[in-house]
């Protein structure tokens, strides 16, 4: 097969593989609920419940441990 159609025939595949894939939905989208701010810092603000103080939770954070409310 010449060099001109073996370059045809992959764009052809790529453009076949392409047209198969789903189309990417909710970029960009906004979506409800709220946020938290987590100090990414990695502090071990605690390491288990009881030294949280009230009701709060030991909970993890990316790698830092914090008190918070559960859920």
């Amino acid at each position: 097969m010449p060099t001109c159609r073996l370059g045809l025939f992959v764009a052809a595949l790529l453009l076949g593989l392409l047209l198969g894939l789903p189309p990417v939905t909710g970029t960009g989208a906004e979506k409800s609920g709220p946020t938290l701010e987590v100090d990414l810092n990695c502090t071990q603000e605690c390491l288990s419940d009881g030294e949280c103080a009230d009701n709060l939770k030991c909970c993890r954070a990316g790698c830092a441990t914090v008190c918070q409310m559960p859920n």
